[in-house]
């Protein structure tokens, strides 16, 4: 139930909630410059941003409220307008697999070489690749199985 709404106020009311989708998006950035290490400070913060981005859905009667608006359907048809004249994204070229496998941070190098020897071979589309492919994964996995047993 609401009190006092009028045109000028009812859609900021409505679409109070997504206020919130702020909150979770200058959280997230902000845990991820951090670069916190796995862990129960990880898992709670990320919680936290799933809480909010949760809590930012306006529910059916907030965009009833919001809709009723004349103010909500200018401020919709302005940002329209203005993502449709100066906003049109550039699609970003791919960056190449050995670009991508080199800014991963890896404590095994030879790990990495592995994947960009993998990488090479698959170029060429020859069985030794698939082959390699398969080695490094049962690597992987006995080491994966090696640390935990540690």
């Amino acid at each position: 139930m609401m009190a006092n709404l009028r045109w000028y106020n009812a859609f900021f009311i409505g679409m109070a909630p997504l206020a919130l989708l702020l909150g979770a998006w200058l959280l997230l950035r902000w845990i991820l410059g951090q670069g916190f290490p796995v862990g129960l400070t990880l898992v709670l913060l990320v919680f936290l941003v799933a809480n909010l981005a949760y809590g930012s859905i306006p529910s059916g009667q907030d965009f009833r409220i919001a809709a009723g608006s004349p103010v909500g359907w200018g401020l919709l048809a302005i940002c329209l307008i203005f993502g449709w004249t100066h906003v049109r994204a550039e699609p970003k070229p791919l960056r190449p697999f050995q670009a991508a496998i080199a800014s991963l941070p890896s404590p095994r190098p030879q790990l990495r070489q592995g994947w960009a020897k993998a990488e090479r071979f698959l170029a060429r589309g020859g069985r030794r690749a698939r082959a390699l492919l398969e080695q490094l994964k049962t690597g992987w996995t006995q080491r994966k199985q090696e640390a935990l047993h540690d």
